[in-house]
């Protein structure tokens, strides 16, 4: 697994809160409260990881242009459960492309815990019987059991009219789902906690807040040394999810509370030999920290792999998202040192794949299969564009690709070879809170259909 610099493309998908500037009567005065009043400031804003390393503008699916922040509070003496919370804050702001270097401000109170919920371009989201997602103030109330009705909340995708889809989304300037969730706790505004405070203002949480993209990404370059005349018309991606995604990220701890991270030592994810290690705090933090890791200073690598995913319906299992891209992509020849043009991306749900074979299954290492289908001439003499064509098919795992958690970018280079070496190479970069080449094998799985010759 090789990193490099964080983010090439960045599906990052890591975003946030913006500020008081762009919804002017909404926002708050920053004056500190009454000595005798029992109420404290909170102030912050978001950043986009590995957006200053780019050159090239921010892709559509970094934009917000509806941000929605909750914050939920209960006193944090009070043990009586659901009925102790309540929504202080229910705020929606919409702008197209909202900025992200504004800031917000809130006034809460003081001595309570607190779950502040973020939510970006997620208005209009459907369940997967069609209903529409419901962010009401009592979606954000926690039950006794601490969990509210919108941390369950699927939200569907499917072909049929009307059925929500990424690319539909972002080509009405939607935007991509992202949310999050903070948890801080508020001291109360004593002596014993002075050094908490600063002229009103809470100084106790981050002052960046961030979102995760409710989606996974995939991009493809495909070259070829091969002579003969290639058309690419799709790919297949091995039991993965395409009709529903968690809005909020499910993310699993272990039995001492800690987020489960594997650890690996070298260029193969599936050589890990840690159990999981947590972070400090959240694993929010955790994918910040990978992101920002340099070349030099990648000593270890890492995979969140104990994750939650929407399971299907009673009586159904999910078998391969299939793609077919709407024109058929021509693969050129490539001149030495020439690289392919990515394709335009494709987005889906998070999955979690199956289990790596031969591997400890404690790790919960995952592993993909991939297909890519094409249209191509029947040999490598059959060289003109009007050629009889032939429909072919080239299947890999792909290795150290060990998770497809939300937030993942895949780019895929493909280069086909001559018939007579039945593979491909290929080389896979995973982003953006890493980077891992990787070297699978395509074998050809020829599959002549006598109709298109």
């Amino acid at each position: 697994m090789e990193l490099k610099h964080r983010h090439i493309i960045g599906i990052c998908l890591l975003c946030g809160l913006l500020g008081a500037t762009s919804c002017n009567d909404e926002s708050i005065v920053q004056q500190p409260p009454a000595e005798q009043d029992n109420t404290v400031y909170l102030a912050f804003h978001t950043a986009v990881v590995g957006a200053s390393t780019r050159a090239d503008g921010t892709p559509d699916d970094e934009n917000i242009n509806q941000l929605r922040i909750v914050i939920a509070s209960k006193a944090s003496d009070d043990t009586d459960g659901a009925s102790a919370w309540e929504v202080e804050e229910n705020r929606l702001i919409t702008e197209t492309n909202i900025q992200l270097s504004d800031e917000y401000t809130f006034r809460v109170k003081a001595g309570c815990q607190k779950r502040i919920y973020l939510l970006a371009n997620c208005n209009g989201l459907e369940d997967t019987n069609g209903n529409l997602l419901n962010f009401s103030t009592r979606a954000f109330l926690p039950d006794a059991n601490g969990k509210a009705p919108v941390d369950g909340y699927v939200f569907g995708l499917g072909d049929k009219d009307g059925g929500y889809q990424y690319a539909t989304a972002l080509e009405a300037g939607n935007g991509i789902p992202m949310t999050s969730v903070y948890e801080i706790t508020i001291p109360p505004k004593d002596e014993a906690h002075e050094k908490d405070f600063a002229n009103g203002f809470y100084q106790g949480m981050p002052k960046v807040l961030y979102v995760v993209r409710a989606a996974t990404k995939f991009s493809f370059a495909f070259g070829k040394t091969a002579k003969r005349t290639i058309n690419v018309t799709g790919f297949s991606l091995k039991k993965a999810i395409k009709d529903r995604m968690y809005l909020m990220p499910h993310v699993n701890k272990d039995a001492d509370g800690k987020y489960w991270v594997v650890d690996t030592k070298d260029k193969d994810s599936h050589k890990a030999i840690s159990t999981g290690e947590g972070t400090a705090q959240d694993w929010m933090t955790w994918m910040v920290a990978e992101s920002e890791k340099a070349e030099s200073e990648a000593t270890q690598y890492q995979w969140l792999t104990d994750y939650e995913v929407p399971q299907p319906k009673e009586g159904e299992k999910d078998g391969n998202f299939d793609y077919s891209f709407s024109k058929a992509i021509e693969v050129s020849a490539l001149k030495a040192g020439e690289e392919a043009k990515f394709t335009a991306p494709v987005y889906l749900p998070e999955s979690d794949g199956t289990l790596a074979q031969g591997k400890d299954a404690k790790l919960k290492l995952q592993e993909y299969e991939v297909t890519i289908h094409t249209e191509e001439g029947f040999d490598e003499e059959t060289t003109a564009p009007d050629s009889p064509k032939v429909a072919r098919s080239y299947t890999a795992t792909l290795p150290n690709l060990a998770s497809l958690f939300r937030n993942t970018h895949v780019k895929v280079k493909v280069n086909f070879k001559n018939l007579s070496e039945a593979e491909l190479n290929l080389e896979v970069d995973v982003e953006p809170y890493w980077e891992v080449v990787l070297d699978p094998v395509f074998g050809l799985d020829e599959k002549d259909d006598s109709k298109k010759r």
